[in-house]
């Protein structure tokens, strides 16, 4: 009534379903209709998203407590990944510039000290000179994870002093395109952004969050085809809250807990190559846009509208939706007994 009385609006389209054919979308994982300063967890996508209602819900994130709790209420809405319409990732020219610095540096996988020697052991792809490339700010949920992995990733990688010496300033998409393994812990929400940059740049990414849940994947929803192991790791947060290496020695505090280098070293030359032909698959079906060399830097400015895997996974979506068909499962789980959803995300 409000909308109608404000705005001059006319509810009977609503009314006809019940507002189960009508779509909602939000394009950042903590944006709802109100912000959630403190309750996150499932308290988010419950009551500033309604998720659990009939509209289809368009978001970037949900977690996996939420889906697990709510299987048949997550599937009647459309997980996407995050929205990236920087013309850059798909017209080749942050991975132009990568071989730029490669060229300038003389660099290659056979004589970088930063390379993984399972890298070095497939013996192609030589842009992948350094093992990993991490790059986060030390905020929300995950702090103390993202604490001790800066700490430990900073002053003791050969990853990160070799990126240094290259320039002080390297863009995060240009190293992207340099390192082998992106890993991606949580921030203020399971997600970020980097996890589908890593996949742009063809690296691979390495979650290191319990709640986060790949959109496009089984992880979301069982009736889809793509396991995220066939292009992902996933670590457990907890093995690395805290600082691992001396940062003085750069040797382990405890040998049983050598650090993150080490689990990157124990990959083999193997599982990396097939990792990355997993990575390739969803590099694609994530990407915004096709990637194309006559691509604009700012399409969305150009009038470009997108064309990639990730819209046509939005309109198939949508038509499996039409009519608000998925609703009433939705609505037989609610009726349900329900324990107490979680107002906090899971490292």
């Amino acid at each position: 009534m409000a909308w109608e009385n404000a705005f001059g609006l006319t509810s009977k389209y609503w009314k006809r379903r019940g507002g189960a054919d009508r779509i909602l979308v939000f394009s950042e994982p903590l944006h709802g209709l109100w912000h959630p300063r403190k309750p996150r967890g499932s308290f988010h996508y419950i009551h500033t998203q309604k998720q659990l209602h009939p509209p289809i819900v368009i978001s970037v994130e949900l977690s996996t407590t939420f889906v697990k709790m709510y299987p048949r209420c997550a599937a009647k809405n459309i997980l996407m990944p995050y929205p990236n319409t920087d013309g850059r990732w798909y017209n080749g020219k942050h991975q132009t510039q990568a071989l730029q610095i490669l060229a300038a540096w003389n660099a290659s996988v056979a004589n970088s000290s930063a390379a993984l020697p399972e890298e070095r052991a497939l013996g192609h792809d030589p842009a992948r000179v350094v093992a990993q490339f991490y790059s986060a700010g030390n905020h929300g949920t995950c702090t103390q994870l993202r604490q001790a992995m800066e700490a430990d990733y900073t002053n003791c990688a050969t990853s990160s002093i070799v990126l240094r010496q290259l320039s002080e300033t390297i863009h995060h998409a240009v190293a992207m395109n340099l390192a082998t393994f992106c890993p991606c812990p949580g921030g203020d929400s399971p997600s970020a952004k980097r996890m589908f940059d890593a996949l742009l740049a063809g690296c691979i990414p390495i979650v290191l969050s319990h709640d986060f849940v790949w959109p496009l994947t089984n992880e979301f929803d069982p009736q889809l085809p793509i396991d995220p192991k066939q292009f992902s790791l996933r670590y457990a947060a907890d093995s690395y809250s805290k600082i691992l290496l001396d940062n003085s020695t750069c040797r382990p505090l405890d040998h049983s807990k050598p650090g993150f280098q080490i689990a990157l070293e124990n990959v083999s030359a193997e599982k990396i190559h097939h990792l990355r032909q997993g990575v390739e698959q969803m590099r694609k079906a994530y990407a915004w846009y096709q990637p194309r060399p006559d691509l604009s830097d700012n399409p969305l400015r150009d009038n470009v509208l997108p064309d990639g895997g990730a819209a046509h996974f939005l309109v198939s979506s949508l038509a499996d939706r039409a009519a608000g068909v998925r609703w009433p499962e939705c609505e037989h789980e609610l009726k349900r007994p329900q324990t107490k959803d979680p107002t906090e995300f899971q490292c």
